[in-house]
């Protein structure tokens, strides 16, 4: 006699496949950076919105990036002012190729009919900011009337780099004298450590090219080195240079003269009337993106 709880069961019926779900969709591709991995670039872009930017250096390609990217980013108007104008490529035609390379090219148009429909001069004498301007201005940042004519900036930004400056706390003096609320700006700083150590480089020095001994300019190659930069002056020449050498030698506007660490810089920038606000390193460490305001 079999117990009813000891019935064999019937074979249970297939259990139908589930329908599998499609897999979850993955994270939308990065959009490209607009800055392009430039430090300076990524800050002024994070300051531009609806300022009056100027840009005071001469790298014809670079600053026509900036103000492109600078006025698709909100800035109310971008200028150039450097007094030369270089000539290959010429402005103009660095404007359109990064507008090309930025997809901005009725942007570019734009700026260049405003250009074309001002006055000649880079400075008309008019109280309305909003006249139209040339967008390269061929002045010092510390040229009278340039404030008016530039549109009364209040983010300046300069690519040209202390290091290349043969008088650095003239050139921030420069930069001061546009009265922008914040000034941008970077450079190449070193550090009191290694070879500059062993030469006499002390925290807050400030060695100039032209004024350095021997052993000094050797020091200061292979600190450089040893970050996997060789310096084509102490390549040519190696104990050191004078201005009329580099004038010579054609290395201009490309040698660097002033070798500072954080501690001079912050002092130049007071000599100035300016002090620092944030100063972010770049370039792995070896330069530093500053931003600076006016001293109180």
């Amino acid at each position: 006699m079999r117990l009813p709880f000891l019935r064999a069961r019937p074979a249970p019926a297939a259990v139908a496949e589930r329908p599998q779900r499609p897999p979850l969709p993955g994270p939308p591709p990065p959009l490209p950076d607009p800055a392009g991995g430039d430090p300076l670039l990524a800050a002024a872009l994070e300051l531009c919105w609806r300022s009056s930017v100027l840009l005071t250096w001469g790298d014809a390609p670079r600053v026509a990036r900036f103000l492109l990217l600078c006025r698709a980013a909100g800035a109310r108007r971008a200028h150039v002012a450097c007094p030369d104008l270089p000539p290959d490529p010429d402005p103009e035609a660095a404007l359109r190729a990064e507008a090309a390379a930025l997809e901005l090219p009725a942007l570019a148009e734009a700026i260049l009919a405003a250009g074309r429909a001002a006055d000649a001069r880079p400075f008309g004498g008019t109280p309305d900011v909003d006249a139209p301007r040339p967008w390269w201005l061929r002045a010092a940042p510390d040229a009278p009337g340039l404030r008016e004519a530039a549109g009364f900036p209040d983010l300046v930004v300069d690519g040209s780099q202390l290091v290349h400056a043969a008088e650095p706390v003239a050139r921030l003096r420069a930069l001061a004298a546009t009265g922008a609320r914040r000034i941008l700006l970077e450079t190449p700083v070193v550090t009191a450590a290694g070879p500059l150590a062993r030469a006499g480089f002390r925290p807050g020095d400030a060695w100039h090219a032209h004024a350095m001994s021997p052993a000094q300019s050797a020091a200061m190659a292979e600190w450089w080195r040893e970050r996997g930069v060789a310096l084509e002056q102490y390549r040519r020449f190696p104990q050191g240079f004078t201005r009329a050498q580099a004038e010579m030698a054609g290395l201009g506007a490309t040698a660097w003269w002033s070798f500072m660490d954080r501690i001079a810089i912050a002092r130049m920038l007071g000599l100035a009337g300016l002090r620092p606000r944030i100063a972010t390193p770049s370039w792995e460490g070896r330069s530093l993106v500053i931003l600076a305001e006016p001293a109180p």
